[in-house]
């Protein structure tokens, strides 16, 4: 009986830590290409927003996502921003709050002590709502795990998304 008991706890464990692997694996490639404007990851074409704004499906997939998209816009320049969007859950305020808290462990454990960590805060008005979350930063690499909700509309949110520095 306690050898079962013992098993079982090792494989929980096991399994755990191959999560967390196939995470680290998954940012680190997404941090690589962040610099090509993520030109590997760039699947076909979804949708085009308008001329020059595209949405790309991405050819990897977070753990635990429910969507994987690359972005391209051109937001205050002549030159296209590139932005990976991962939506994470889109369930209630509660549940986003506590996958973006799980993913900010799971982000720190995967970059370690290389990036900083700041809470993260955007208010877009009555439209869009508030967003909170956290920003890690190094002096390339952008990454925000952030969850919100829209406006008075009872439809929730979360994304982790990564992109360049200018």
């Amino acid at each position: 009986m306690k050898l079962s008991f013992i098993l079982l706890f090792l494989l929980i464990g096991f399994q755990s830590i191959s999560q967390n692997d196939e995470y680290k694996n998954q940012l680190q490639k997404i941090i690589a290409d962040a610099p090509n404007d993520f030109k590997n990851l760039r699947g076909r074409i979804k949708e085009i927003i308008k001329p020059g704004d595209t949405i790309f499906v991405s050819r990897i997939e977070i753990e635990g996502s429910l969507m994987n998209e690359i972005s391209k816009s051109y937001p205050d320049s002549n030159r296209p921003s590139y932005v990976f969007f991962s939506r994470l859950d889109s369930s209630s305020i509660k549940e986003g709050k506590k996958i973006i808290e799980r993913f900010k462990q799971k982000t720190k454990k995967a970059l370690g002590n290389s990036y900083t960590v700041k809470p993260f805060y955007q208010n877009y008005g009555k439209s869009l709502g508030d967003v909170n979350g956290f920003i890690f930063k190094d002096l390339k690499i952008e990454i925000i795990l952030y969850y919100g909700k829209i406006g008075q509309y009872n439809f929730a949110y979360s994304y982790l998304t990564i992109r360049k520095l200018p």
